[in-house]
């Protein structure tokens, strides 16, 4: 019997329902998937956007183009599309980047849709002076401090990066935020930035090894908390205390007390503390 390489629709239902990056899919002008992610980045749930015309959450001219960009890919092909704009609800704009790929769904056409650097658009006035504090009183922080974009990819990094990892906010915005932890500690960052995922009130702390500049791996205590619908954030909120010198001097007298320890189990003499 000849097997088909392709996911059955409701394979392709959970890999999408579960990625972390923000995915919908298109066909006939509708959305008949979106994520939960996405749902979530827009301040809706999926129930209230699947089924609706892609124009229940984009304005009308970038409906047009966006539908005659799907008429214009072609099987097998991706195409990159920069600077879209999506409505959240409340009516607040932002602009990101997509991607379009055709696919099979549920018997038929669809485009499957990847939304990716999500950039927060300008608000009316009284939030512009709200987010001016908030960037004051981040670059002011004596941690470190970024910001997360749902795919993994840096948004921010205010000035203590450079005092504590050595690196310039040009040198990391962009780039994952998992290039930067230790091949030991991949597993525990990726499920902690899972569980900030999927409970968007979590807030989630972590001991892991952060590489800094020159080499060095520093041991720092993170803190995540799940900021992607506050109009400020648009992100996940990371706080990074470095703790390597307690961590060292913690292991330093874990080894004193472990020796000391041996010495007495070993020892011939009967020795009484």
């Amino acid at each position: 019997m000849k097997q088909s390489n392709q996911l059955d629709t409701n394979d392709l239902i959970e890999i999408i329902d579960e990625a972390a990056i923000y995915t919908a899919v298109i066909s006939q002008g509708k959305l008949c998937l979106v994520n939960r992610s996405f749902a979530h980045l827009l301040g809706y749930s999926k129930t209230q956007l699947e089924n609706k015309e892609v124009g229940f959450i984009m304005p009308h001219d970038e409906v047009t183009s966006l539908l005659q960009n799907i008429d214009s890919v072609k099987k097998g092909q991706r195409l990159p599309i920069d600077n879209v704009e999506f409505i959240k609800k409340g009516g607040h704009r932002i602009t990101c980047n997509i991607s379009l790929k055709k696919i099979n769904f549920d018997s038929r056409s669809a485009t499957l849709i990847v939304i990716t650097n999500v950039n927060r658009e300008k608000e009316p006035a009284s939030d512009q002076n709200e987010d001016n504090f908030f960037q004051i009183v981040l670059e002011n922080s004596s941690d470190v401090v970024a910001i997360v974009n749902a795919d993994g990819s840096i948004q921010y990094g205010n000035s203590s990066l450079a005092s504590f990892l050595g690196y310039s906010k040009d040198e990391v915005l962009g780039k994952s935020s998992f290039n930067f932890i230790h091949e030991d500690d991949l597993h525990q960052a990726a499920n902690a930035f899972e569980q900030l995922m999927i409970n968007p009130d979590a807030n989630i702390q972590a001991e892991l090894k952060v590489q800094h500049k020159d080499g060095s791996w520093h041991t720092m205590e993170i803190s995540g908390k799940n900021m992607l619908d506050n109009p400020s954030v648009n992100g996940i909120l990371a706080n990074f205390r470095d703790i390597t010198d307690r961590r060292q001097a913690q292991n330093a007298l874990e080894q004193s007390e472990k020796k000391l320890r041996t010495y007495l189990e070993s020892s011939p003499d009967a020795i009484y503390i």
